[in-house]
């Protein structure tokens, strides 16, 4: 098993962005080809789900990504057009190569198909039946590349824990096992919310909840000073009449 390094260094801009969608796109399109035609109708399939891409940003001589699929969600690196080293460590397809992210190393496979090209691939979940539609899957998807691209992640700190006293071989089970206790806590938070029907925290549908639920408080807040101020002025009008049929009461009284 040979180790390789995935840098830190981006690089950034329209150009990168739009190398990345490109990716993105062909992996859509080969992924969704292979459902329509070689996965249709078996029983590993979630058809609450769809092929969808995540990432795929450049990082050193990979664009790492996460693909989801109705069968499996795995990390994704495939070799940049111009990273020769990368290439040469995707050979023969099924072998296991070690990668460093910034969250730490996962051991990956090589893979293939027409259309893409030669990748290595770690997975994340397969099968994807835990999750109850395709917004919780894509959730934790986002949720676990960015895990794997933050070197201070709490997952990543679980990880160096855990593997603190381990050999090298161990080192990659120990981490692959926190970085799935923390996918699954991504989750089953993605799920929670989902069967609530709430939104992702920072979404743009959470922040528009939010102002939704500011405007409503805000509402029933002017509702209720409406409120006590009719109640105010009810008991003042009350007063007034009770005041009147007092003086009415009390004259016919001293009147006889």
């Amino acid at each position: 098993m040979s180790g390789e390094r995935a840098e830190t260094a981006r690089p950034s801009g329209a150009a990168a962005e739009a190398e990345a969608a490109a990716i993105r796109a062909r992996l859509e399109e080969a992924f969704g080809r292979i459902a329509r035609e070689r996965m249709a109708g078996l029983p590993m399939m979630n058809e609450r789900l769809r092929v969808q891409a995540f990432g795929f940003e450049r990082l050193g001589e990979w664009h790492v990504g996460v693909l989801l699929t109705p069968w499996f969600m795995s990390l994704m690196l495939l070799p940049a057009e111009d990273a020769e080293r990368a290439r040469g460590v995707l050979e023969p397809i099924g072998a296991t190569r070690r990668i460093a992210l910034p969250a730490g190393h996962v051991d990956c496979i090589v893979g293939g198909e027409e259309g893409v090209g030669r990748w290595l691939s770690c997975s994340l979940f397969s099968p994807v039946f835990e999750f109850a539609d395709h917004e919780a899957a894509a959730e934790t998807a986002q949720a676990a590349l960015k895990m794997l691209l933050t070197s201070d992640s709490p997952e990543s700190a679980e990880s160096a824990s855990a593997a603190g006293n381990m050999s090298k071989d161990d080192d990659a089970a120990a981490l692959e096992a926190a970085f799935a206790g923390g996918f699954a806590r991504v989750a089953a938070g993605a799920q929670r919310r989902r069967l609530r029907g709430e939104a992702a925290p920072g979404s743009e549908e959470a922040r528009a909840r939010r102002a939704e639920e500011r405007e409503r408080r805000a509402a029933e807040e002017r509702a209720r000073a409406e409120a006590a101020r009719a109640e105010q002025q009810r008991r003042a009008a009350q007063e007034g009449v009770d005041a009147r049929r007092r003086a009415l009461l009390f004259g016919r009284v001293s009147e006889r």
